[in-house]
């Protein structure tokens, strides 16, 4: 009888496990380690993004931004 059983089983758990539990570990290496090596971390990209997006073009994007009140008139 186990015959017939042990063979389901394995494929249901595998079923559940592969997408389940791969698919994330998997992603998280990718993006992590051979991913993250060539185009930086995310939250570097992120940065990047975020400064290019909300600067107006020849700002440097490093530069030390003034905090801007309610009204929005900089904070001295």
């Amino acid at each position: 009888m186990w015959w017939t059983i042990l063979p389901s089983m394995i494929i249901t758990s595998g079923l559940i496990y592969v997408p389940c539990v791969l698919t994330p570990v998997l992603g998280w290496i990718w993006t992590g380690c051979i991913d993250g090596r060539s185009r930086g971390s995310n939250y570097e990209q992120y940065l990047i993004f975020r400064d290019k997006r909300v600067l107006p073009p020849g700002e440097d994007p490093y530069r030390q931004q003034k905090h801007l009140g309610l009204d929005g008139v900089p904070d001295d």
